[in-house]
């Protein structure tokens, strides 16, 4: 079939003139159009299993599409049966929010009360900082003292002013002491007046 054109461009154009026309520095590769038309898919079977894939090799099995590698298979999902939802209640059949929880309301006397426990944790508290601020003057004053006076000398002025800061000390702490009770005790009245309340 092919015989006719192979002659007729042998006779025409023979190889060594047509290269002759192309540059030396170009490299044209020679074709066998005869063995590349004529090759059979049996001459395929000598071919290895393997492919080459740059420097390595992996098998052909591994670049079909029906088992895929490993790496790239599908993980299927399989979702849990759902459990059924409970039934829904009827709202009617329920009682209203505020008549199960009422709220509590304390009434006039003991909204005064109220009243009046809060304005006087309000004021108890300047009070106390400023018991604990003269306290606190009152003790260096006194340590400043001791360091300096000698108590074996009685008739020493020094220690007429150390008497008169015991005592000065000493009333202030009873009067921290005085607003401490005060609180505790507006603060367990309050409790009990909440608790009254809430019954």
């Amino acid at each position: 079939m092919f015989g006719p054109f192979f002659s007729w461009w042998e006779e025409h154009l023979p190889r060594d003139n047509a290269l002759s026309l192309v540059p030396s520095n170009i490299y044209i590769p020679t074709i066998d159009f005869l063995s590349f038309f004529l090759l059979l898919p049996s001459q395929t079977s000598g071919i290895s299993k393997f492919e080459s894939i740059g420097n390595h090799s992996i098998p052909f099995d591994s670049l079909s599409h029906e088992t895929p590698h490993p790496h790239f298979q599908k993980v299927r999902y399989n979702p849990q049966p759902h459990r059924a939802l409970p039934p829904l209640e009827d709202e009617t059949d329920k009682e209203a929010v505020a008549d199960q929880r009422p709220i509590p309301t304390p009434d006039n006397d003991q909204m005064e009360l109220l009243t009046q426990l809060r304005f006087r944790a309000t004021a108890r508290a300047p009070a106390i900082r400023r018991a604990v601020r003269q306290t606190t003057l009152a003790m260096a004053q006194l340590d400043a003292m001791v360091e300096r006076m000698d108590w074996r000398d009685e008739p020493n002025p020094g220690v007429v002013v150390m008497r008169q800061l015991e005592h000065i000390l000493a009333r202030l702490l009873y009067r921290l002491m005085a607003i401490r009770e005060g609180e505790a005790h507006d603060m367990e009245t309050e409790g009990d007046l909440w608790r009254q309340i809430t019954h």
